[in-house]
């Protein structure tokens, strides 16, 4: 999601990112809910991620949580989000933009099977270079499997960029057509552009932040 306004080193407040909110579900939410998506859509989901990994790596940065919770999907594509940016992240021991790709292999898979590729092991919970044994593919849409087969390989200097991640997968894409998600999920985003939803009474007295924002910002 596109940052629109920042303070990480005044040193008045806490450091904090305001960034466009995203009215839409989570990659998440929605495979939980409606199963795994088309091979169409699970591959603009991994070209737009990939798209949105570039420059944060030619920055010499990582995002460190490629996860389908942080995917957030609109009808015009989907949207990257929270940013694991710390102090760790500007170290030279910040996780390599190559773990990256591997999380965004894992993403994809589960975007298109509803499972990860390492049996018994929740998808968001895989971090590069702790799982155990070859990831099984089976029931990966053929024109992601090679793709997705470079990214979840074991030595991450063998992983492509993200960069090479976009051309490997522009050959099979096309054009994006204008339907790229099925009609259960596009029927949900008038469900999400009447944000915010009005929590009940007494959420709102236990918990005042629920109560409605001035403006359509996430603070984070």
């Amino acid at each position: 999601a596109h940052a629109v306004d920042a303070d990480t080193e005044s040193g008045r407040t806490a450091p904090w990112v305001a960034s466009a909110l995203v009215l839409g579900p989570s990659l998440a939410e929605t495979v939980a809910e409606t199963g795994p998506l088309p091979a169409t859509a699970v591959i603009w989901i991994t070209l737009d991620v990939a798209r949105a990994l570039v420059p944060l790596h030619d920055a010499g940065l990582a995002h460190q949580s490629v996860t389908p919770g942080n995917v957030l999907l609109e009808p015009g594509g989907p949207a990257l989000t929270d940013l694991a940016i710390s102090k760790a992240a500007l170290t030279t021991s910040a996780a390599p933009p190559a773990d990256d790709v591997f999380q965004l292999g894992n993403t994809a898979f589960y975007a298109a099977t509803g499972r990860s590729p390492w049996h018994g092991c929740p998808v968001a919970m895989i971090a590069a270079g702790e799982e155990s044994g070859e990831p099984d593919l089976a029931g990966c849409p053929p024109a992601l499997l090679p793709t997705l087969k470079a990214c979840l390989t074991a030595d991450p200097g063998l992983r492509p960029t993200a960069a090479e991640v976009l051309t490997m997968l522009s050959g099979v894409a096309g054009q994006r057509p204008r339907s790229w998600l099925p009609g259960t999920i596009t029927a949900r985003f008038d469900e999400y552009r009447e944000f915010p939803p009005e929590p009940a009474p007494v959420h709102r007295t236990r918990f005042p932040y629920l109560r409605r924002p001035p403006s359509r910002l996430n603070l984070c």
